[in-house]
């Protein structure tokens, strides 16, 4: 239960730097985009590393 609940909250996370809007100062235009497609990656691959063992893990308790 407590592996379900890391990947579960490593989801989320995952989630929300995905879609996390990232504010443009007129001072860091350049930095911006780099600091954005950090975010967007990294909640990509945050995403689907915790999101596919918690997939798995329900569908072999449903199959139970």
């Amino acid at each position: 239960m407590d592996k379900q609940r890391t990947f579960f909250y490593g989801f989320i996370v995952g989630f929300v730097l995905l879609i996390l809007p990232i504010p443009h100062f007129f001072f860091w235009r350049d930095v911006t985009d780099i600091v954005e497609a950090i975010f967007r990656y990294s909640g990509f691959v945050l995403m689907v590393v915790c999101g596919i063992p918690l997939i798995f893990d329900v569908f072999r308790n449903f199959i139970k």
